[in-house]
């Protein structure tokens, strides 16, 4: 069976307004899946964790694995000791 060249294919009829709807879907997942991959930086810097840098670094050489992320938000969650001056 031929297919007729005049009839407009099945993905032809997109308009405009769907392309900028199906735009801002995935810029809106995309910002939600950048801002929960780096929550274990963000709750270091936060909380002022004294191993920020090396949280970060395992945050973004290893996060994308899940082990790494899980290890990164445990390490960025530890208690942190309070100083001299935090105590008095």
């Amino acid at each position: 069976m031929e297919t007729d060249e005049t009839q407009p294919g099945r993905f032809a009829r997109i308009t405009r307004a769907t392309l900028l709807v199906i735009y801002w879907i995935l810029t809106v997942a995309f910002t939600i899946v950048t801002v929960c991959y780096f929550l274990p930086t963000q709750l270091a810097l936060r909380r002022h964790v004294p191993d920020t840098g090396s949280i970060m670094a395992l945050n973004i050489l290893a996060g994308w694995t899940l082990i790494g992320w899980v290890i990164a938000m445990v390490w960025a969650c530890r208690d942190v000791p309070l100083t001299a001056a935090e105590a008095s």
